[in-house]
């Protein structure tokens, strides 16, 4: 199961993605800890933003 943004390892959990503001470039928390701090590994912008899905996610109602 893989939509924009999410994608599903080989131990079954999401890896969750995020995208650079500036360069708009996806990539995963690994590709981040490269750098100090919270950057873009490709541009080193600070700002980004999780992807989100497609699908909004459903909760029962209590």
């Amino acid at each position: 199961m893989s939509y924009v943004g999410f994608m599903v390892n080989e131990l079954g959990l999401e890896v969750k993605h995020y995208i650079c503001m500036r360069c708009k470039r996806r990539f995963s928390w690994n590709e981040m800890l490269y750098l100090p701090g919270i950057r873009c590994p490709y541009c080193g912008q600070r700002i980004i933003a999780k992807t989100r899905p497609l699908v909004a996610k459903r909760v029962k109602a209590i």
